[in-house]
C-alpha cells in the first residue's frame, strides 16, 4: 500500500498583495533604467517579500508589497500590474523526496482549481503567486 503523502505548511505572505513591477528593455550596467535606479535600491531594502528577476530579453520584473508603491515615485516607464496574493510553501519540514514534487503537486492541485499558479523558489520555501480576482471567483 504507497505511503499518504507528506503534509504541506502553506501560508500567506506577506499579508498584503503584492504587485509586480515591469520595466522592458534593462540590460547590463543599469541600460533602460533613464537614471532612476533610487526605486530599485529602495525595492531590494524593503522589509517585506521582494523578487527580482531580469529575462535574457531584457525584460525586469520586481514583485513586492503593494504599500511599496506608498514609498516611492516609480518612473514612467515601470508598468504596474495590480492585485496579485501569494502562498508560501516551506518545505524545511519535508522529507528530501517530498521537496522535489511539492511545487509540482500544489501547482497541480490549484491548476484544477481553475487557477494560473506562478512560481518563485527559494531554497527552503516556494512562493506561488496567484491573481486575486481568480481567488475571489
Amino acid at each position: 500500500m504507497p505511503s499518504a503523502p507528506a503534509p504541506l505548511c502553506l501560508d500567506a505572505q506577506p499579508t498584503e498583495d503584492l504587485v509586480v513591477l515591469a520595466l522592458k528593455g534593462v540590460g547590463s550596467q543599469h541600460a533602460g533604467l533613464n537614471g532612476s535606479t533610487e526605486w530599485l535600491h529602495r525595492a531590494l531594502s524593503f522589509r517585506e517579500f521582494v523578487c527580482l528577476s531580469r529575462t535574457s530579453d531584457r525584460l525586469l520584473s520586481v514583485v513586492i508589497g503593494e504599500s511599496f508603491l506608498q514609498q516611492v515615485q516609480l518612473p514612467k516607464e515601470v508598468e504596474v500590474h495590480r492585485d496579485w496574493a501569494v502562498l508560501r510553501l516551506d518545505k524545511t519540514a519535508l522529507e528530501q523526496t517530498a521537496k522535489l514534487g511539492a511545487l509540482a503537486t500544489l501547482s497541480s492541485t490549484l491548476q484544477d482549481a481553475g487557477l494560473d499558479p506562478r512560481a518563485v523558489s527559494t531554497l527552503d520555501s516556494e512562493h506561488v503567486l496567484l491573481r486575486t480576482r481568480q481567488l475571489r471567483t
